[in-house]
């Protein structure tokens, strides 16, 4: 796909937003104008040299009259709707419209609102499996593109903006010898994991705890919390041996890991570009994995995580 002419990105949820701004990157020599617009901050921003404008529901229409964009490029959040108003006063107003799905779940859900669907002109996937499922859905094929994940192909060459010694002076971490273990858990709990997992980033952490208070280890634990997550919940779990936080940049985490811990989340594909050490952590493998087909990582339980924290704090 290249795109031509004035171009509005708008974004809300982590996913869509570096896709989206990945893909304004790289088709910018094409375009006349880019404009980037979303309803929250984030400190990946930087990466990419475009400027966010902050965005309030009801600004829509001003938005698209001033700019009179020649198309846009939404993402597709559970946690707004800004995306659909969006796509919908774009087709009152005859502007084409794309939106990027990241990933493989939920895939019609994701313009549905309060039983009404709304749909852009073209829906952007990843891969054929997420066309298949899309279709499987309801969704006609004729509006289904396979482009890739923008972001991916942003990250083989993405260096970090500061240095190991920096990123851990951050941590409060003296020195560089210390081995970091980064977990990132996705908020499972905000769509009933439990129920659909069997478990959700909640009761795992809760079993983390335990093996971290449980053993001695000479690493340094960093739980780097999702943006769409409700913090106070995991203050409650952690424990004395997690760091916690969601301030320092997670790509710059992950590039200087020594071990990724998730479940289900771009974030471990993502750590798979930079060829790092991954352990998909599943309490309960019931068989929903939605990225079981791409072989990333170890899947472990409680006793395997053990034992994957015990070869890396051995290991050289």
């Amino acid at each position: 796909m290249q795109l031509r002419g004035k171009g509005l990105f708008v974004f809300s949820d982590p996913g869509g937003a570096k896709a989206l701004l990945s893909l304004a990157y790289l088709e910018q020599k094409n375009l006349q104008q880019v404009l980037v617009f979303s309803d929250r901050i984030y400190d990946f921003y930087s990466d990419f040299g475009f400027t966010v404008e902050s965005l309030q529901t009801g600004s829509v229409d001003s938005i698209l009259e001033k700019a009179r964009p020649d198309f846009i490029v939404t993402g597709t959040s559970y946690t707004s709707n800004i995306e659909l108003e969006f796509i919908k006063k774009s087709k009152e107003k005859q502007i084409r419209s794309y939106s990027f799905i990241d990933h493989w779940t939920s895939i019609l859900d994701r313009f549905k609102r309060e039983g009404s669907l709304t749909l852009p002109d073209s829906i952007l996937v990843i891969d054929s499996r997420a066309s298949g499922i899309a279709e499987k859905e309801g969704i006609k094929k004729e509006i289904i593109n396979i482009i890739g994940n923008p972001y991916y192909t942003f990250l083989k060459s993405w260096k970090p903006a500061v240095s190991k010694l920096e990123l851990f002076a951050q941590l409060g971490i003296s020195g560089t010898d210390t081995k970091l273990v980064v977990y990132a858990p996705e908020p499972l709990s905000n769509i009933n994991g439990r129920e659909k997992f069997g478990f959700d980033e909640l009761t795992a952490t809760s079993q983390i705890a335990e093996i971290l208070e449980s053993n001695t280890f000479n690493f340094y634990f960093v739980l780097k919390a999702h943006p769409n997550q409700d913090i106070s919940l995991l203050y409650k779990i952690k424990g004395q041996k997690i760091f916690l936080t969601n301030s320092v940049d997670s790509t710059t985490l992950m590039y200087y890991s020594d071990l990724i811990i998730g479940f289900f989340s771009n974030f471990l594909i993502e750590a798979s570009i930079f060829k790092k050490n991954i352990v998909r952590f599943l309490p309960v493998n019931n068989g929903s994995d939605s990225i079981a087909e791409l072989n990333i990582g170890n899947i472990v339980d409680k006793k395997g995580l053990i034992r994957e924290l015990n070869i890396m704090n051995d290991a050289g």
